[in-house]
């Protein structure tokens, strides 16, 4: 069997062609799976744990339990898809969180602005995973968020000092609110 050039010119062109194609695919798939893997978070503050006697406390806080699991889905999302299914339950329970009413200790203006810091930077890291930004700074600061807001949970409770403070920096605005006759 002989083959002319032009028979070896059409061989190396579909050949050439095929594995270009193969490349492309390839190429393709693995920007896809780039694209559906969430970045691995090694570098994320640890997390904060709460006292004994905070503990005690949240225990039958039924809003800050499922909170706290929705947190875990969270850290244990694998996908960008997952994340974002966990941010969006993660911001439905901090509603509910919200709406709830926490322990008699925790019914104080810092650690309802630290949980309104905490739902700031849920939603800006969901609008990154819908943009399809790095989302590596957010996730930090949801961790220094939820931290800070752990810590001022302890603080309290070791400090009755913090809590003098802010009635007696409250109490205008209830006596404006409740005027003596």
């Amino acid at each position: 069997m002989r083959f002319t050039s032009r028979t070896m010119t059409l061989v190396l062109f579909l050949l050439l062609g095929f594995s270009c194609k193969k490349e492309k695919q390839a190429a393709e798939e693995k920007a896809e799976v780039k694209k559906d893997t969430v970045l691995n978070y090694t570098n994320l503050p640890s997390l904060q744990e709460l006292d004994d006697q905070a503990t005690q406390l949240v225990a039958p806080w039924k809003e800050y339990q499922d909170w706290e699991r929705s947190f875990g889905f969270m850290e244990r999302a694998t996908t960008k898809e997952d994340l974002l299914l966990a941010v969006e339950d993660l911001l439905s329970k901090q509603d509910t969180l919200d709406a709830s009413s926490p322990p008699k200790a925790f019914q104080v203006l810092p650690i309802e602005s630290r949980q309104k810091v905490i739902r700031t930077h849920l939603m800006q890291l969901k609008a990154a995973l819908q943009d399809e930004t790095p989302t590596d700074s957010s996730m930090a600061a949801i961790y220094r968020a939820r931290n800070s807001w752990r810590n001022q949970m302890n603080v309290l409770l070791r400090s009755p000092l913090d809590s003098v403070m802010e009635r007696a920096l409250l109490a205008p605005e209830i006596e404006e609110e409740n005027p003596t006759p």
